[in-house]
């Protein structure tokens, strides 16, 4: 499985207590981990015990949260891009109207949604942390400034060092290439990567999480210049799970 979101039935409500059991997520399992020591893996499901208010807490807080399993040390997405009704969620829908209708005046809306979650989300909430963004391609200066705001405005509010990412060479659009295409695409676009990442925990942001490739290529050239941890964050989730499934086929091949 390699997203999943919180959902009741996932838990058994009895009085007070909460039993989970969840299908393995490497993302949710070490945020978990985190506050909680007496997680246990079962037949491939996180399973634990706790008490209603801290479960009430935990679910109302992360139920639209993406959980990612993929190469970095951890993955999320704030939200899906669409509801059940394939309707754009209201992130999505912000999403769409800025980067496709230059409707600039969501991006003070969706600088406060990354704000909050990394705030509310443990490991992700260090000052220690660096940030960063995926880079775009030179050609599409609004997407770029859409992006740099939303990370500029990240940074700083919650005091977290920001890096510059910049390809060297023009990036070719990857978005309906193959998954080995997406790749030899990317190792054609050298990566500049500016500031001391050296045995740091880097937070790196993207606006849309759909194959995979992209975030993931961008992770390892970070963990090459140093970077301890890669934690990956994006606003939406695309629905299309066909790429993400293909890299995990090349990965674990």
């Amino acid at each position: 499985m390699h997203t999943l979101v919180l959902a009741k039935k996932y838990f058994n409500i009895q009085n007070n207590l909460v039993e989970w059991k969840i299908p393995y997520n490497k993302s949710l399992y070490k945020l978990l981990g985190y506050n909680n020591k007496e997680i246990i893996i079962e037949n491939e499901n996180i399973k634990l015990e706790t008490d209603l208010d801290s479960f009430t807490t935990f679910f109302n807080t992360y139920k639209n949260v993406v959980f990612i399993e993929d190469d970095l040390d951890l993955s999320i997405s704030i939200s899906q891009e669409f509801d059940s009704e394939k309707e754009r969620k209201m992130i999505g829908k912000m999403w769409y109207e800025t980067k496709y209708k230059a409707e600039y005046s969501n991006i003070d809306f969706l600088s406060d949604v990354l704000i909050y979650t990394i705030r509310n989300l443990p490991i992700y909430n260090n000052s220690e942390n660096v940030l960063c963004a995926v880079p775009i391609s030179a050609d599409n200066m609004s997407e770029y400034n859409f992006i740099d705001v939303i990370l500029k405005n990240t940074s700083k509010e919650l005091k977290i060092t920001m890096l510059e990412l910049k390809w060297l060479n023009k990036k070719e659009k990857v978005k309906y290439l193959k998954y080995d295409q997406k790749v030899n695409a990317l190792k054609n676009s050298s990566l500049l990567i500016k500031g001391d990442l050296i045995n740091k925990d880097c937070i790196l942001f993207d606006d849309l999480y759909q194959s995979g490739a992209t975030i993931n290529y961008v992770a390892s050239k970070l963990k090459e210049q140093g970077a301890k941890n890669v934690y990956g964050i994006t606003l939406i989730k695309n629905p299309n799970n066909f790429d993400n499934n293909e890299f995990n086929k090349n990965r674990l091949s």
